[in-house]
């Protein structure tokens, strides 16, 4: 199964931290979201980069818009 194989090989990456956020802050997110015109993904990673004020790592320019930077993968990683 793919995703099984995607949920393994993501085990496997060294320094990945997951975080479980409580339903209260994912309601946030999903409310945030829908203000700044992105789906409910992209509301999580831009919800938990705004309010921990840090940037988002991505190659996706929709967040190019918004009240965060983002950065590339190749930017730091050097």
């Amino acid at each position: 199964d793919l995703v099984a194989k995607l949920i393994a090989e993501i085990l496997t990456w060294r320094n990945l931290i997951i975080v479980d956020l409580p339903i209260y802050e994912e309601l946030a997110a999903c409310e945030l979201a829908s203000k700044v015109g992105l789906d409910f993904d992209d509301g999580l990673h831009h919800y938990f980069a705004k309010v921990r004020g840090i940037p988002i790592v991505s190659f996706d320019k929709d967040f190019d818009n918004l009240d965060i930077k983002r950065v590339e993968p190749h930017e730091i990683l050097g």
